[in-house]
């Protein structure tokens, strides 16, 4: 076969196939990201409208987990906090329960 030039960087070479078109994996794949970038961007120009709605979507749906995360947090550290301050208390009524089920286990 004869010498094609390199479609990306234009240096000469030996093709292994009558389809190569690219001197090195390096420059295929310089051209394949530089095809995918204008594609990408084609369908960008083509949806904006669509894809910055979505957007905003997703962004209002992300406070709002944010705000309801940030109230069930509150709510689980005012709960730790009532433990806390009542732990005593509720350390009693586990006794108390444990020595009834002790009883009625007993009995039966």
């Amino acid at each position: 076969m004869k010498d094609k030039k390199c479609a990306v960087c234009g240096d000469s070479f030996t093709p292994t196939s009558g389809r190569q078109k690219y001197c090195s994996d390096i420059c295929k794949g310089d051209a394949v990201r530089e095809q995918t970038n204008k594609r990408a961007a084609k369908f960008y120009k083509k949806n904006k409208k669509e894809i910055l709605e979505k957007n905003k979507q997703i962004a209002e749906q992300r406070r709002e987990y944010m705000k309801q995360y940030s109230q069930t947090s509150t709510f689980k550290s005012a709960k730790r906090r009532h433990y806390q301050n009542n732990k005593e208390y509720y350390h009693n009524k586990v006794k108390e329960y444990r020595e009834r089920n002790k009883k009625n286990k007993s009995e039966t």
